[in-house]
């Protein structure tokens, strides 16, 4: 068993994204999400900090949580010649959100898109799939696709993807699939025994400044940390922040 560095965050003033006064909304490709951590107060993660010589910032940091592994609703469909296609659905409002496709009866019966339920609590999306001339089911995943992003409200989203998406026949499912996003929630760590949401790492004028980050929370699924200057960062600001784990 081997240990290496996982890169969670990186960024600096002169980087491409670079580090702003502001928190990123997303991670970069350099940069990764820490997954089944459990708690990792045992195994620090290390913070290391720059300022620059002349009008550097201190820097903000906070570590952030996922609960739930939900992240859309997915119907696959195959071809004639076995191609595969897949719909998949995500709720964009709500973490609890489900979906499900109803087979329609009858001949040319039409698409049908319909909601129930409470917006930002358990909205529902039923899809009631069309037929065609014959009566047999019409719907594949391009059309149902098109008809969640017409829906009203912006609730959802979906996408349908691969070869079979254009002609692939959805089915009917009896149950409802959860179509949740991934909710990052603000959670505390300790640096330096001190727990807080947000912590300010500041080194010295033209020096870097190293700390560990414990994050005592259990029971997340994934965890990532993103940063900040506590001002407009000057060229030198820079911070990374590295876990520890283990790797065959």
């Amino acid at each position: 068993m081997s240990v290496h560095a996982l890169t969670l965050f990186r960024r600096s003033q002169s980087s491409d994204p670079a580090l702003t006064n502001a928190y990123p909304t997303a991670l970069s490709a350099v940069e990764s999400i820490y997954y089944g951590g459990g708690s990792t107060a045992r195994s620090p993660l290390q913070v290391i900090a720059t300022k620059a010589a002349v009008g550097g910032a201190s820097i903000v940091l906070k570590v952030q949580g996922a609960v739930l592994p939900v992240d859309g609703a997915g119907f696959a469909v195959r071809g004639p010649g076995a191609e595969q296609g897949l719909l998949q659905v995500w709720a964009k409002t709500g973490d609890f959100y489900t979906v499900r496709l109803q087979q329609r009866v009858g001949i040319s019966q039409p698409i049908g898109v319909t909601t129930s339920g409470t917006g930002g609590l358990d909205l529902a999306l039923l899809i009631s799939l069309p037929t065609d001339i014959n009566g047999n089911g019409s719907g594949t995943p391009a059309a149902v696709a098109a008809a969640i992003g017409a829906l009203a409200g912006g609730d959802f989203d979906a996408l349908a993807s691969g070869p079979a998406a254009a002609f692939g026949i959805l089915g009917t499912t009896l149950d409802s699939r959860p179509a949740g996003r991934v909710h990052w929630n603000d959670i505390t760590s300790l640096v330096q025994n001190v727990e807080a949401v947000e912590h300010t790492i500041s080194a010295a004028a033209g020096g870097q400044l190293e700390v560990a980050l414990d994050v005592p929370a259990r029971h997340y699924l994934a965890l990532r940390v993103l940063a900040k200057g506590s001002a407009a960062p000057a060229g030198g600001d820079s911070v990374v922040v590295l876990a520890v784990d283990e790797g065959a």
